[in-house]
């Protein structure tokens, strides 16, 4: 069995115990967690016990993870939007390479400044846009791009959140201020923007976004 790399956590909550955590489980051959930062203590002792890690590796904010030197090649940044921008540049002066949950930064300079850091640093910033690596979309890229269609001239795409996402999430939930979260732009549709550009192949000139709770 090959071995595996090893990894830390930043934010253990359903994307980091789910997603990050059950494949680490699933594929103990590919990837091993030793060390976790979780605000909360129940989701912090969970995470904790499905890997192994030791008390003294579990870390109640990513601060003080990134504190101390650095504990793995790795860093797997699962945390609330509003975090990524300053816990992902920890995490690289640190010596992390990071795969990071979209979207990068709150702004655009956050963003920048993000990019040019690694780059100064020689570090790997990976960022999660997932529906690149589905079937579906990859046969659209294929289509699109092999000239079938001819000359795209315009795309009509929608981003259809459901109604329990919508209501639960952007409605009452944790998306649903604005002045504690990102907008629904960045945060949600940040996937269909980086599709666009992949499948088409072209960056954006001009972007807008409507939107109200009414529904």
């Amino acid at each position: 069995m090959s071995r595996p790399v090893d990894a830390v956590l930043i934010g253990a909550g359903l994307r980091g115990y789910y997603n990050y955590g059950r494949y680490a489980q699933e594929h103990p051959d590919a990837i091993r967690f030793v060390a976790v930062a979780e605000l909360d203590e129940g989701k912090r002792q969970r995470f904790a016990h499905a890997h192994d890690i030791p008390e003294a590796f579990c870390f109640q904010t990513w601060e003080e993870m990134v504190a101390r030197p650095q504990l793995a090649p790795v860093l797997i940044n699962a945390s609330n939007d509003g975090v990524h921008f300053a816990s992902t540049m920890a995490g690289l002066e640190t010596g992390y390479d990071v795969l990071l949950e979209k979207p990068i930064a709150s702004t655009l300079a956050e963003s920048v400044i993000l990019v040019q850091t690694a780059a100064r640093l020689q570090r790997s910033v990976w960022v999660t846009h997932t529906l690149r690596h589905t079937e579906f979309f990859q046969a659209v890229r294929r289509l699109v791009q092999s000239g079938r269609l001819g000359d795209v001239v315009t795309v009509k795409h929608s981003e259809n959140v459901s109604w329990f996402r919508m209501a639960h999430s952007f409605v009452r939930g944790f998306y649903s201020n604005c002045e504690t979260a990102d907008p629904m732009i960045l945060s949600k549709c940040c996937h269909d923007m980086d599709l666009l550009f992949w499948i088409l192949g072209r960056r954006a000139v001009r972007l807008s976004s409507f939107g109200s709770l009414l529904h």
